[in-house]
């Protein structure tokens, strides 16, 4: 459509010009003639600014909708990131070889209460960010 206007509207003042019977060597005729492809050029150039225009807005549409599905990904990779940082902490902090408060149960519950810890996190932050509307 840019390229059309932009060889459409040189000749559509060429044209004009033909039309209004500024060259005493032209004949009536043909100076009608020329009236009525200037008509003709004029519909062709105003048709292809609307179309222009037409397809401007589709892209900026698509490129809103990009955007759009772009900040669901986003809001959700970030919402997965806010949930398994702290149990990246917690898992890292007991992974350590270093004497850490113990829970109770003895070393065979250890597991089984870091798992209920991490369970309760995870948990409580979704049910969170579902009553906030984040989810």
């Amino acid at each position: 459509m840019t390229s059309l206007r932009r060889v459409i509207l040189p000749q559509r003042d060429v044209l004009g010009r033909l039309a209004r019977r500024e060259f005493p060597q032209m004949s009536d005729e043909l100076c009608y003639r020329f009236r009525d492809v200037y008509d003709h050029v004029v519909r062709v150039a105003d048709e292809a600014l609307l179309f222009q225009d037409r397809i401007t807005a589709m892209f900026e549409t698509h490129l809103s909708n990009v955007s759009n599905r772009l900040n669901q990904v986003m809001k959700v990779l970030t919402i997965l990131s806010t949930i398994f940082l702290p149990l990246s902490v917690l898992t890292s902090l007991y992974g350590m070889n270093v004497g850490l408060p113990h829970l109770p149960g003895g070393d065979a519950m250890q597991f089984w209460w870091i798992l209920a810890m991490m369970a309760l996190m995870s948990g409580s932050m979704l049910w969170l960010f579902r009553r906030k509307g984040w989810l």
